[in-house]
């Protein structure tokens, strides 16, 4: 409820508009002027970086690539469950790519980004399926281990056009899918992160 979205400004030292804020109208805005950094008045979204391979292919070779990926991800995904065991994992995922689409490159990171992380693929696996290796290393660079400090974790991920776009809609469908106050903080501060270098 309006809880959410005060512990949100809370977490970010911003004062929240009115105390009586639902969550859905603090995400809707929140979401609002994020896609306006992406897509306004010259204040651009992290830049899409288009890659030799990708020049080269065609648009069906293309759409083939995402399909390919997204096989992946439903296979690696199956039996797995989002929060409270009812919705299938695989649409998290899906509820990325949606956030990215028309980003060939984008498309295939965001149906893998958590196939490393969260199943028995590997880098190898990817490649060896046909993923391209620079887009396998997107993958990699969004996967957090064990080891991984979170600062350093975003650092990373905003030196990466491509992983950055993916990270911050991974971000945003979170968001929407009933967060905890704890990850609504850890959201908050990926998110003015991410987005800082576009505004």
């Amino acid at each position: 409820g309006w809880r959410h979205g005060v512990f949100f400004y809370e977490a970010t030292g911003r004062t929240p508009p009115s105390i009586n804020l639902s969550f859905g109208v603090f995400f809707n805005e929140a979401t609002r002027r994020i896609e306006l950094i992406w897509n306004a008045l010259g204040v651009s979204r992290p830049p899409r970086l288009t890659s030799g391979a990708e020049e080269s292919m065609n648009e069906m070779e293309r759409e083939a690539l995402v399909k390919l990926a997204e096989e992946i991800a439903t296979k690696a995904h199956d039996g797995q469950f989002r929060r409270g065991g009812i919705i299938p994992y695989i649409e998290h995922p899906r509820a990325v790519v949606e956030r990215v689409a028309g980003d060939h490159e984008a498309e295939v990171v965001a149906w893998l980004h958590d196939v490393i992380e969260d199943t028995s693929e590997s880098a190898e696996s990817l490649i060896e399926a046909g993923v391209p290796e620079y887009l396998v290393a997107e993958v990699v660079l969004l996967t957090k281990t064990r080891e991984a400090v979170y600062d350093q974790y975003l650092e990373r991920i905003a030196a990466s056009p491509i992983a950055c776009r993916v990270k911050i809609a991974d971000m945003l469908s979170n968001l929407a899918d009933h967060p905890t106050r704890k990850q609504i903080r850890k959201y908050a501060r990926g998110l003015l992160r991410l987005t800082r270098d576009s505004s």
